[in-house]
């Protein structure tokens, strides 16, 4: 998708460069449409307002040459303003997969309605929701029959590098730089929405392999990390915070694991998904910023 808006940002720099060498606002007012290019969704560019965004600072130009600007600007725009606007809104369109990530327990009273939100939002397109279950509840009445070692230290990672004052349950992580209380709705509403990097990554199976396409170009090195995941699952709980209780989970995390790191150029990777484990029904790969910075590209492949 990126590769697709650079074609169209070195399309319309040659196709302007006559408007840039004519008036020093014109370059400028380019420039803002260059990065309208690269980052649609920010923008409304229909007839109108792309016209404007060219054409808004003529006045600045000679007297004598505004005349003729302005219909070289015009009669250019008659002929190119459809076709970029069509394709700048079939790329706006194209939706990316939106990370959130909870730390929750069997043993936490205040983890069911988070886990309800989560399997709310595993339901919805472009959200991809995982559950991690924490161990350090595991000794107060209840253990967790889905905790895994790797939850706590994930979610440690993000203690430390979002700037808490510890881990808690249940905490959210929505795309590797928002922390919130996992069962505000309202809240993880707004971080989802935000704007943020959304790299390619493709995910098939051959074999007993998972192949791992990264066919972009990037500018920053990335962490490539693989999680398997149980879609659904239900347990009664017998004693705990949680007793008598029979709760359904989604998206729980089964194993997690940094595979290599992406140099930003385009790669395959692979793994034995025999190395998974058996419940595991689904995979997620996962390209984040190094020291467990922002998540910039994810994908998932169904293992049934």
């Amino acid at each position: 998708m990126i590769k697709r808006r650079l074609d169209w940002l070195n399309w319309f720099t040659r196709s302007t460069n006559g408007i840039q060498h004519r008036c020093r606002v014109g370059r400028v007012k380019l420039a803002n449409l260059r990065f309208a290019l690269l980052r649609p969704q920010r923008w409304r560019l229909d007839d109108a307002s792309l016209q404007r965004l060219l054409t808004r600072g003529f006045d600045e130009a000679p007297r004598g040459r505004q005349h003729s600007m302005r219909v070289r600007v015009t009669s250019m725009l008659l002929a190119v303003v459809a076709m970029v606007a069509s394709a700048l809104t079939s790329v706006a369109v194209v939706a990316q997969p939106v990370v959130v990530e909870l730390f929750t327990s069997q043993g936490c009273s205040s983890c069911p309605p988070a886990e309800a939100l989560l399997g709310e939002l595993a339901r919805k397109p472009n959200i991809i929701a995982l559950a991690y279950h924490v161990d350090y509840w595991d000794d107060l009445g209840w253990k967790d029959r889905f905790s895994i070692p790797e939850a706590a230290q994930r979610q440690s990672g993000y203690v430390r590098r979002l700037s808490r004052s510890g881990a808690f349950t249940p905490q959210a992580v929505v795309s590797g730089d928002t922390s919130l209380v996992g069962s505000n709705r309202a809240a993880v509403a707004r971080a989802i929405a935000e704007q943020r990097d959304a790299l390619s990554v493709v995910l098939s199976r051959t074999g007993t392999d998972l192949q791992i396409g990264l066919a972009e170009r990037w500018n920053e090195p990335m962490d490539v990390f693989v999680v398997s995941y149980l879609a659904e699952a239900t347990t009664k709980i017998g004693r705990g915070e949680n007793a008598k209780r029979s709760l359904r989970e989604f998206n729980i995390v089964r194993s997690f694991e940094r595979i290599g790191r992406w140099d930003g150029r385009p790669q395959q990777m692979k793994i034995a998904l025999t190395t998974l484990p058996k419940d595991a029904t689904a995979v997620a790969v996962l390209l984040q910023r190094p020291n467990q910075g922002a998540i910039a590209g994810a994908s998932t492949l169904s293992l049934q």
